[in-house]
């Protein structure tokens, strides 16, 4: 729909701001190659489903990869430190087992990784990313560092009063004393 990919261009503007080198991945190949290039930012907006009994990660169309399959290709730019927004479905998923997307991301070599541990809306998703990218370019481009885990609760509170419920289930994993701007 028209609606959708008007988001996701807005998106892209956002992440813009952050980095003047934005790829956008329509599928796991095009993501792979991204992180060759050693990005400190990855936003990942997937649906999370089973594809025979194995819980998957799906970008673009019927673009499958089993959370087993994550390793360094998807995430963990050779020890640089990076974030990866995880949004869409319920990502984090921690009430189905202990080995969650995000944990999955983090021992692949993303520093912190962002993610819902409950549904958002799919309407949610990309104008959270959106907030989330333009948030962290402000915060960036401020003379005094701000810790990550004290800048979480700022972009809820924002969020939540742009009429973003689903921000309230992200959740972040990783160094919460990670330093943005300065």
């Amino acid at each position: 729909p028209q609606e959708q990919a008007d988001q996701r261009s807005a998106l892209l503007e956002s992440l813009g701001r952050l980095s003047p080198k934005v790829r956008d991945a329509g599928d796991w190949e095009q993501w792979i190659a991204g992180i060759r290039e050693k990005p400190n930012l990855l936003v990942l907006v997937a649906h999370t489903g089973l594809y025979l009994g194995t819980p998957v990660l799906e970008i673009g169309k019927d673009q499958l990869i089993g959370r087993h399959e994550i390793d360094s290709s998807l995430g963990g730019a050779a020890g640089l430190p990076q974030m990866l927004l995880l949004l869409g479905c319920s990502a984090a998923g921690v009430s189905e087992d202990f080995q969650p997307y995000p944990e999955r991301f983090r021992e692949a070599g993303v520093s912190i990784v962002l993610a819902p541990i409950a549904p958002i809306r799919g309407a949610d998703a990309i104008p959270i990313a959106r907030r989330l990218a333009q948030r962290l370019a402000e915060q960036l481009a401020l003379p005094e560092p701000t810790a990550f885990g004290e800048l979480m609760p700022l972009l809820r509170r924002e969020l939540l009063r742009d009429g973003h419920p689903g921000v309230m289930s992200l959740v972040g994993f990783g160094d919460g004393d990670w330093l943005l701007g300065g």
